[in-house]
């Protein structure tokens, strides 16, 4: 592992992004040596309820140094929805955290079998495996729409998540971990936490349940959102005495590739202190 080198004031950060370990196209390392290239200084890569697979730190990839985070995107209920937290943590991520995740991580599998059943297609779709029931790859709906595509059901993704797959006809239900506990578990652990694509019909209401919580960021910088949403949302972060993060919410799927989305180093100082990353 190379020394810790200070990021400077034009640092790239991506701390939003999929491998394939969950719903991404790429390998763990593939993904962050394909990001190191694009230029990217700083990476988080967030699967599902998943424990990261690469070490935390600076690594040479691409003949440049990447600092990796590590991090995870946890699903948790709040009220009667389903909301997504990213924890990020200052170097390796705890054991007994990594635990937690792997259970997680199971709980979808079990979830990804009885979504099969209730669709009545055991004999047509393939079931989670042992790896996932194992707590080693986090199924998502993603994988269930692609499986139904490709075993002829459904024509495309999109309308696999508007068919069988749409939240009205509940074949996937929702996470069952509660926000507050989950927040509690992450704090305890001496993670940092943001609020991952907070809807905008949503955040108003509940950033400052969340603030109660514990939370400490929302995740205001993203492709898909316009300068003037991101300024609302980093208004709000202020208003309430949060942080913010950002990041592209890469998986692959589509168009483009790693790098082609960061967020400055000076919109993220909160983040860079209490992550422990050396900043110039």
């Amino acid at each position: 592992m190379p020394a810790p080198t200070p990021l400077g004031p034009k640092a790239r950060f991506d701390l939003h992004i999929h491998s394939s370990d969950s719903d991404g196209t790429l390998a763990p390392l593939a993904l962050a040596t394909r990001a190191a290239a694009a230029g990217i200084d700083v990476l988080a890569i967030t699967d599902h309820d998943l424990p990261p697979s690469l070490p935390a730190g600076p690594q040479r990839l691409a003949g440049r140094t990447l600092h990796l985070v590590h991090a995870a995107e946890v699903s948790a209920r709040l009220l009667d929805r389903e909301i997504h937290i990213l924890v990020y943590f200052p170097g390796e991520m705890p054991a007994d955290f990594r635990a937690f995740l792997r259970s997680r991580a199971a709980w979808r599998a079990a979830r990804h079998d009885a979504a099969i059943a209730d669709l009545g297609l055991v004999n047509q779709l393939p079931p989670a495996g042992s790896e996932a029931h194992a707590g080693l790859r986090a199924l998502t709906r993603h994988h269930l729409a692609h499986a139904l595509v490709e075993a002829g059901l459904e024509g495309t993704v999109h309308g696999a998540f508007s068919n069988r797959l749409s939240h009205a006809r509940g074949v996937i239900p929702p996470t069952d971990l509660p926000a507050d506990a989950l927040l509690a578990r992450a704090r305890a652990a001496g993670a940092f936490t943001s609020w991952a694509h907070p809807p905008l019909d949503q955040v108003f209401d509940h950033t400052p349940l969340l603030k109660e919580m514990g939370i400490h960021a929302l995740e205001t910088s993203r492709p898909a959102l316009g300068r003037h949403n991101r300024a609302v949302l980093a208004r709000l972060a202020h208003q309430h005495g949060l942080a913010i993060t950002g990041g592209s919410d890469w998986h692959g799927w589509t168009g483009g590739g790693p790098g082609q989305f960061s967020v400055p180093l000076r919109e993220l100082r909160p983040f860079v202190a209490a992550t422990g990353l050396p900043a110039a």
